[in-house]
């Protein structure tokens, strides 16, 4: 196909009812130069994703290969990507959740300031984004309201999500790489980055600092020439000190006296006492007058975004005290060795294909009577791949795993008759089956639409974890001020 030929496709792009892979297109989001973004449905689940694709594969590299590496529940999950020749468009592409939810640069629009209690819990999960990036060597490189999300939630918790990793780039260590063009806008990057050296970890805090600074007093911090901040946080509106001086240390012109790591920022932010903290600003904020009034009669003395927000912090935001979301995770499949069915070469390049994209255990017997009784929630396989029908009565490991619905269990059969198997696995409860003479992309096709399935159910049952952990950590507040007003 000849280059005008390929920009002819390419400008037509994809139509609504499009197929890519299990997905469907139901409308265009957007288009630049390179890549253009789809909403896109699974055809068979239902659920929404964002499909991005590009001319070329270079286009969207950086972001796909990125959220493949990342697994917090606060980046846009990975789902697919490959190659699109399809009749009106062709290119590489890939498919990530779609984030339904509103941008924080929006809601700063509407809403000019947020809560100290949610800022708190903002800057806490986008850190756990940043953190679980940085360890994997990469740098984000345009943390700003633009690109974190507060996602929609039909369980009455904050999910913040940061998004955009097209322009992420490797640093050094672990992963080497060539740094790209920094692309954030000037105001939240750091001022060696905007001197022309490359984003680092330290330069993805001081924009993260940069963005905290503005979501509590509705202002972006400015610097004299000598460095100092032209207004602490506490002179536009009425901060706690301790509160002040992490936010000052996260955004100083000096990179030495900033923090290091992620985890060292977030270490300090929950060492806070954040009941403390809260009440601060509301009980100091009564006495701010006319200074704090803006030329949009904006009262910058009280938030104006008034989302649920339970006293205690700790307990709310993602942290140790979460429940694992399981749903992030990256998925587990075990292949139960010792069956016939199994004992193909065809099984072995299926096996090899999916080690691509998930852990794969090879179990023997002796193996699986040692996992017997002791599979926890965080090692539950999402599918377990088995070759023969009676093992479903006689293996003591499906048989721990009979009544879970985070876990799905595929037959690979000698047999060829579908139909038996069919009336089989509909008896016994199997959620699937393939016969073991067909080509190795049959059993990898069956086990990627199953780990779909099974993260679907997952993402319902993370829910109600943190459903329960939100009424526990509720139950704590009343107890903690029971407490305090009984003290």
């Amino acid at each position: 196909m000849t280059a005008s030929a390929k920009v002819s496709l390419w400008e037509r792009g994809l139509q609504p009812s499009a197929r890519v892979g299990r997905f469907t297109v139901k409308q265009p989001l957007g288009q630049s130069a390179l890549v253009s973004s789809y909403l896109v449905e699974h055809s068979t689940l239902g659920f929404p994703a964002l499909l991005k694709v590009a001319t070329t594969a270079e286009a969207i590299a950086s972001e796909a290969n990125a959220l493949a590496l990342l697994h917090s529940p606060h980046v846009p999950l990975l789902y697919a990507q490959g190659e699109l020749e399809d009749d009106n468009c062709i290119g590489s592409y890939f498919v990530c959740e779609f984030i339904e939810g509103t941008s924080l640069h929006h809601i700063l629009r509407e809403q000019r300031r947020l809560n100290v209690s949610l800022v708190l819990r903002l800057a806490l999960q986008v850190l756990w984004a940043l953190e679980d990036a940085h360890r994997q060597g990469l740098v984000h490189g345009d943390v700003r309201p633009e690109n974190v999300f507060l996602a929609e939630s039909a369980h009455g918790f904050e999910r913040f999500v940061l998004c955009e990793f097209g322009g992420s780039r490797a640093s050094l260590p672990p992963r080497s790489g060539v740094m790209a063009k920094v692309t954030a806008p000037q105001k939240y990057a750091a001022p060696e980055v905007r001197a022309g050296m490359s984003p680092s970890v330290g330069t993805d805090l001081f924009s993260l600092g940069c963005v905290l600074f503005e979501v509590l007093s509705g202002q972006h911090p400015e610097w004299d020439a000598s460095g100092r901040l032209v207004k602490q946080l506490a002179e536009i509106v009425p901060t706690h000190p301790d509160l002040s001086r992490v936010i000052t240390k996260a955004i100083s012109i000096e990179p030495k006296v900033r923090f290091e790591t992620a985890q060292d920022f977030a270490t300090v932010l929950l060492a806070l006492d954040v009941d403390e903290v809260a009440a601060f600003s509301v009980a100091e904020g009564t006495i701010v007058k006319g200074p704090a009034e803006t030329v949009d009669t904006v009262d910058m003395t009280q938030p104006r975004v008034d989302l649920p927000a339970p006293g205690l912090f700790r307990h709310h935001v993602a942290t140790l005290h979460r429940p694992e979301l399981l749903s992030t995770r990256k998925p587990q499949v075990w292949v139960l060795t010792g069956d016939p069915g199994l004992d193909r070469p065809q099984i072995e390049i299926a096996i090899g294909q999916l080690r691509e994209r998930y852990e794969v255990f090879v179990l023997d017997s002796e193996e699986r009577e040692q996992r017997q009784g002791a599979i926890s929630d965080v090692d539950l396989p999402w599918v377990v791949v088995f070759g023969d029908l009676h093992t479903l009565v006689e293996e003591p490991v499906l048989q721990d795993l009979r009544h879970r619905g985070e876990t799905a269990r595929l037959l690979v059969s000698t047999h060829e008759n579908v139909d038996m198997l069919s009336t089989s696995v509909n008896a016994t409860g199997l959620d699937a089956q393939v016969w073991a003479g067909e080509r190795p992309d049959a059993l990898v096709t069956a086990v990627d639409e199953l780990v779909e399935c099974v993260r679907a159910t997952r993402i319902q049952y993370d829910g109600l974890r943190l459903a329960v952990a939100d009424a526990q950590a509720d139950i704590e507040q009343l107890q903690h001020t029971f407490e305090r007003k009984s003290a």
